[in-house]
């Protein structure tokens, strides 16, 4: 498929909340959940896993989407070209607390790719808890974290991310961290 192999939402709000999406297969985006083209989404206390995409976002995609919220959730393991976990175009992206680890891009952004105008944002959860990106490698640039644009980090645990630039976060512009 070229979207999600799990579940692909566009033009929908979506709540998802305690659920599971392992192993998907995407010929292009977003192998275990993809998002697009919608207002809102808000992803709470859930687990995507082990997602191989041969384009962008092993486990997450998000293109032209107003705003994606993960608040303790764990995206670990994906694979894919440019945002092995997690790849967000135009659109905005929040993290609070859980944990993004383990993904692998054969180009940029082993765990998260962002070329967005919206953002992504890392902060604390209402426990206190920062989120962590563990562990990501790129053959290229952003181990853990490649940004081609906007970046809030008000708290957040890098660490063991792997590329030829930028081991945990890579920007095309200043990085406000």
């Amino acid at each position: 498929t070229q979207y999600s192999g799990n579940l692909h939402l566009d033009r929908w709000n979506a709540e998802i909340t305690d659920c599971y999406f392992e192993g998907g297969k995407t010929a292009k985006y977003g192998a275990n959940l993809s998002y697009g083209v919608a207002n809102t989404m808000n992803v709470t206390n859930t687990i995507l896993e082990g997602g191989v995409s041969a384009g962008a976002g092993g486990n997450f995609y998000a293109a032209n989407a107003k705003a994606a919220t993960f608040t303790d959730c764990k995206i670990l393991g994906g694979s894919g070209t440019s945002g092995g976990n997690l790849y967000v175009n135009n659109g905005a992206v929040t993290i609070k607390g859980g944990e993004v680890s383990h993904g692998a891009a054969s180009v940029s952004g082993g765990n998260i790719h962002a070329n967005t105008a919206g953002g992504v944002t890392l902060q604390k959860n209402a426990a206190g808890e920062n989120p962590k990106i563990l562990r990501g490698t790129a053959a290229e640039n952003g181990g853990n974290l490649y940004a081609s644009d906007t970046v809030t980090v008000t708290d957040a645990c890098f660490a063991l991310g792997s590329a030829a630039s930028g081991e945990d976060l890579y920007g095309r512009r200043r990085l406000p961290v």
